[in-house]
């Protein structure tokens, strides 16, 4: 019930990522006093007080939350846990939903941004200022939609979300500025947010530790591109650009360096020897597609329109079920290359090998039937007899 807005952090003594926010967040707080910026800096130890972390649905560890000084619901922290992460939070959910910039004035704020800009005309700031205060957290609102050269703006577009040339990828560097423009009336609230939703990630986005997770549980499908060293040829550069342009209102489109990421891509079934590789994230990362014959970086719009048709690639997620199908997929395509290539002697290794495991598998299973049925009476009857 204060009269300014309280950024609160929920943690326990015993959590690792507590442990290294905590003192960051401590920091910030001195840095906003500092900064005069109207925001409370406080904490709760959710061992000492549970009824109070249970009544604001804290599920995991750190939970940050804003609560603003009106009636408004708490709203969780979505950004990056720094001390600069922080203030710049702070100062931007203190500030006015849209603000008033120009080009230049827009260009200065976006090479610190890490999402797009969502842009308005003027004369519809105020009008959008409700559907603004539903993103600003996480990015940079300005009625500044009627002068921006770096794209060409369509007659009648309302809306705009622009991302700059830092955002974006190229083959061996930054790519060009990316933009979506919307051309409906913005009375609409829930149209207007379900465009936003459907458009804030423009163009190729270059996938990095800051933008990666926002990326993938950003309501869409999405398709992540690993790149050996992030680069491409020209040729890979126009087949991934010509998908995008085709299939940018199925998915949104990212890449990475995937040498940078091999580690995290081999949970994925992708080596650094295959790469490029193409990884498509649905339901915000519950589930995910990968398959080296028939997801392929160099033939990515004709895979991909045959996704969207209904091919049946193999989705995967957590459950065992999934991991079962996995290991079935790949059993059986290592065996069909195997047959393929009879005459190598590395693919008669495998055949030797897998035929022996199976053998094992099978002697097994017999052992486990006849341990079980010598258990049951009837069995044991007829034995006497």
């Amino acid at each position: 019930h204060s009269q300014r807005a309280a950024l609160v952090m929920f943690h326990v003594s015993w959590c690792k990522a507590c442990q290294r926010t905590f003192p960051t967040f401590a920091a910030a707080s001195n840095a906003v006093i500092e900064l005069e910026v109207p925001v409370a800096f406080a904490h709760v130890e959710c061992t000492d007080d549970k009824t109070l972390c249970q009544r604001f649905q804290v599920q995991g560890y750190p939970t940050i939350k804003l609560f603003f000084s009106d009636d408004r619901e708490p709203q969780n922290f979505r950004g990056h846990r720094s001390i600069e992460g922080f203030v710049r939070y702070a100062e931007r959910m203190t500030g006015p939903a849209v603000r008033q910039m120009k080009w230049e004035e827009l260009q200065k704020a976006m090479a610190m941004e890490t999402y797009s800009a969502i842009l308005v005309s003027e004369r519809q700031a105020d009008a959008f200022s409700p559907v603004a205060r539903r993103w600003m957290d996480r990015h940079l609102i300005a009625a500044g939609l009627d002068e921006l050269p770096e794209v060409s703006v369509p007659e009648g577009a309302t809306l705009a979300v622009y991302s700059p040339a830092k955002q974006q990828w190229g083959r061996a560097g930054p790519g060009p500025p990316a933009a979506s423009f919307y051309k409906g009336s913005l009375d609409n609230e829930s149209a207007v947010q379900e465009w936003i939703t459907m458009h804030r990630f423009p163009g190729i986005w270059a996938l990095g530790e800051l933008n990666f997770y926002e990326f993938t549980h950003s309501d869409r499908s999405a398709v992540l591109l690993a790149l050996d060293g992030g680069a491409a040829s020209e040729v890979l550069e126009a087949e991934i650009r010509s998908a995008q342009a085709q299939l940018k209102e199925d998915f949104v489109f990212g890449a990475m360096n995937g040498t940078h990421w091999s580690e995290e891509l081999k949970h994925f079934n992708i080596e650094p020897s295959q790469l490029p590789r193409v990884l498509l994230s649905e339901r915000n990362f519950e589930v995910w597609i990968e398959d080296i014959e028939h997801l392929r970086a160099t033939s990515l719009t004709e895979d991909l329109q045959k996704l969207v048709s209904g091919a049946p690639l193999l989705r995967q997620g957590r459950t065992l079920s999934s991991k079962i199908f996995f290991y079935k997929r790949e059993i059986w395509r290592t065996l069909n290359w195997a047959m393929a290539n009879s005459h190598k002697p590395e693919a008669v290794a495998t055949m030797v090998a897998f035929i022996a495991v199976l053998s094992v598998v099978l002697l097994g299973l017999v052992l486990i039937i006849n341990t079980c049925r010598s258990g049951f009476p009837e069995d044991a009857e007829r034995k006497r007899k």
